[in-house]
């Protein structure tokens, strides 16, 4: 019996454990559709591999996992996505729609700086294609400045798990420093495993940075108005806004002025009940949180609403 192609997963793979955080956020964007994750462990890291490999990696995971089914194929992992996208969607051309990272995370970064200069911290593959270079100049029209800065060591020291680390933190230090002194303001972070070390990240550079994650492209957070989305809300059938948000009674309508929900009564403070002690003294017994507000003056007794 042949599924309809509405009820076929997400089809998304990436080179280890990293692909989760992209596989989060589209759970949390389109929590009724269903998902099938692949991730290529055996070969990682793909960071230090040549595009050619990766090429031919990326074209290997789709077809396992197209033979399984599935309506569309994201692609998480940054440098498969920067090597091998444009050659994903020729051959699947006519079929299966592909989602990759790379021009969601930039067009977001250029939308988000104020002073035009956006660092990247990827892996050695992906910083020497340069996407990003092409992708942010695209996006901002030429007006924003790219500072790459590759970080061979982090993925994998991420992917072995564990305690962080002095190592992982000397990684992290190296990758940001060169990222304070050229003074950006947005950071792309170009791989799916560095948001698992996002607050180490966002305390080295500092609160003013903004990040931006593979996963954003989805994220609910973005929702219609997301780079990544409207190509996820054709393949999926979602429509423009979040999928499951209900419509309350005070949204406005078209045509219609806004409603108004009715204020809840006032509920009148129950009067302060006494009762003996031991010693024969009489001793309130209102709780103490109401305590303060009902017996605290003759008008705080009059009408409390909680």
């Amino acid at each position: 019996m042949r599924i309809p192609e509405s009820e076929l997963p997400v089809a998304v793979f990436d080179s280890g454990v990293g692909g989760l955080t992209v596989l989060h956020e589209c759970l949390v964007s389109l929590p009724h559709e269903d998902f099938l994750y692949l991730g290529d462990t055996a070969r990682f890291p793909y960071g230090v591999r040549p595009a050619e490999q990766l090429l031919s990696f990326a074209l290997e995971l789709s077809d396992i996992l197209l033979e399984r089914g599935a309506k569309l194929l994201v692609v998480a992992c940054n440098s498969a996505t920067a090597a091998a996208l444009p050659a994903l969607r020729e051959r699947l051309a006519g079929g299966v729609a592909v989602v990759g990272v790379v021009a969601p995370e930039s067009r977001l970064a250029a939308a988000a700086t104020r002073n035009g200069r956006v660092g990247l911290i990827a892996t050695p593959a992906t910083v020497a294609s340069g996407a990003y270079d092409r992708a942010l100049a695209q996006a901002s029209a030429g007006r924003a400045e790219l500072h790459a800065v590759a970080a061979p060591e982090l993925a994998p020291l991420i992917q072995a798990g564990g305690e962080v680390d002095e190592r992982t933190v000397a990684c992290v230090e190296r990758a940001c420093g060169p990222l304070r002194d050229a003074d950006v303001d947005t950071v792309i972070l170009g791989c799916t495993h560095y948001p698992l070390v996002r607050p180490m990240l966002q305390r080295m550079l500092g609160p003013q940075v903004g990040l931006i994650t593979p996963g954003a492209f989805g994220s609910s957070g973005s929702s219609s108005r997301s780079p990544g989305w409207p190509r996820l809300r054709r393949a999926t059938g979602v429509s423009a806004c979040w999928p499951h948000r209900p419509r309350w009674p005070a949204e406005p309508t078209p045509g219609r002025s806004r409603a108004r929900l009715p204020r809840p009564p006032s509920t009148p403070c129950p009067a302060p009940r006494s009762r003996r002690s031991s010693s024969g003294a009489a001793r309130s017994t209102t709780p103490w949180f109401r305590r303060s507000r009902a017996t605290a003056s003759p008008c705080a007794r009059r009408e409390w609403t909680p």
